[in-house]
């Protein structure tokens, strides 16, 4: 069976790309989208961040800022949402304990943050 280019990449060989390489696969969201759909809980929850995303797109253009960055921080704004209180507790713990005692239902807030910078550290 042939692989295609889409099935070869995962976050454990993200790494081996070329830094062009990954700057075009943020710059035009690629694979993004496609993942976060299949790690959300519901096509409510997806739709919502896509929502978001877009919101922050038109504020970012409206007042001069990187849009790109700017969706995909919306995009990815509840990726923890579906974390177990022991999944939060565990970032929030290892990164920033003053977090741990926030109300449950605004813990991804913080997780998310840390969650993504691990993701990006390691396919750096």
């Amino acid at each position: 069976m042939i692989n295609t280019f889409e099935e070869d990449i995962t976050l454990d060989n993200f790494h081996l790309l070329s830094k062009s390489t990954k700057k075009i696969i943020f710059d035009k969201h690629m694979y993004i989208i496609e993942k976060l759909a299949a790690s959300m809980t519901s096509e409510k929850r997806f739709a919502h961040s896509k929502s978001v995303a877009n919101v922050c797109k038109d504020l970012a253009k409206r007042w001069g800022v990187d849009e790109n960055k700017a969706y995909l921080a919306g995009i990815l704004h509840d990726i923890t949402k579906s974390f177990t209180l022991d999944e939060h507790l565990n970032y929030l713990n290892y990164y920033d304990k003053t977090k741990v005692n926030e109300v449950e239902p605004i813990l991804h807030s913080y997780s998310a943050k840390y969650f993504i910078k691990e993701r990006r550290r390691k396919n750096k």
